[in-house]
């Protein structure tokens, strides 16, 4: 969907946005209701994971996506781990359609039948989005597709999920890897990759 916020001003810590400052811009409900009507527009009921900033931002999506109509919980890191384990069984066994999230990203979070990733944190690191994307992407019962709606442009930061990346474990210096573009339709919204040399035409 259209990127609401802008994130050019946002500090960098760590190698990452800043928390604080991400957490002003997009704990907002004109940006969280985007996210909820574009869930039903695309995932109808299916089970989706969506990644916040904090977890008092996630607590507040959650709170949207049930105001909605759509049963949602929220589920952290910091969360006592009983609690965390029954929330996380409640995305697989269908009490819940939404689970909202805050720094619990690989950690005892493996549920194929999870459908859509819902991105609402934006991320400097690689790593952090392709955990993120990863966790829709595992191989379904049915065999249907995975939905990422990403609400921060992360795929124009780091290119499509299943782009080819080189990987190494030889300490060498780090290069920025080229992956292939990618082009936004200006209708539907949807991002795929194009054939280098592409150019987009206007009718």
């Amino acid at each position: 969907p259209p990127q609401q916020a802008d994130f050019s001003a946002v500090k960098t810590r760590l190698g990452d946005y800043a928390i604080d400052e991400l957490a002003a811009i997009m704990d907002k409900s004109v940006i969280t209701g985007d996210a909820v009507s574009h869930y039903r527009d695309h995932l109808g009921s299916r089970p989706a994971i969506a990644f916040c900033v904090t977890v008092a931002h996630a607590e507040h999506v959650a709170e949207q996506f049930r105001a909605a109509g759509i049963r949602a919980a929220s589920v952290d890191g910091k969360m006592d781990q009983a609690e965390r384990r029954d929330r996380i069984d409640g995305i697989g066994n269908g009490r819940y359609q939404v689970l909202t999230s805050c720094e619990l990203i690989s950690e005892g979070v493996d549920v194929p039948i999870v459908a859509g990733a819902i991105l609402l944190r934006p991320t400097k690191s690689l790593g952090m989005y392709l955990q993120q994307v990863g966790r829709a992407l595992r191989p379904k019962p049915d065999g249907s597709d995975a939905v990422i709606l990403d609400h921060v442009g992360n795929v124009h930061r780091h290119g499509m999920p299943d782009a080819p990346r080189e990987w190494s474990l030889a300490g060498k210096k780090k290069r920025k890897v080229e992956t292939a573009p990618i082009a936004q339709c200006e209708q539907c919204f949807r991002v795929f990759a194009v054939a280098p040399g592409w150019r987009a035409e206007a009718d």
